[in-house]
């Protein structure tokens, strides 16, 4: 975080609702994994968040879609 940048990100977290990461969760991302490691160079915390977005049907938002295959709500947020 740079200086100045407190105040803004402190707001986005403060909209933001945490996620249960449970066994389910470990399983979607595990599946994520194996299909999409070598192809989108997914990794653990990518597949997580991926994961917990399935499972909960939330939509995602992020500048980096080709983390995120096969996610029905992927938004790209404004910059």
């Amino acid at each position: 975080m740079r200086a100045g940048e407190e105040m803004g990100i402190a707001a986005l977290f403060a909209g933001l609702d945490a996620m249960t990461i449970d066994a389910t969760t470990g399983e979607l991302a595990g599946e994520r994994l194996r299909r999409y490691r070598r192809s989108h160079a997914l990794e653990l915390g990518d597949a997580l968040i991926g994961a917990s977005a399935a499972q909960y049907g939330e939509r995602l938002a992020t500048f980096n879609r080709r983390h995120y295959p096969g996610i029905a709500q992927l938004s790209s947020p404004d910059r």
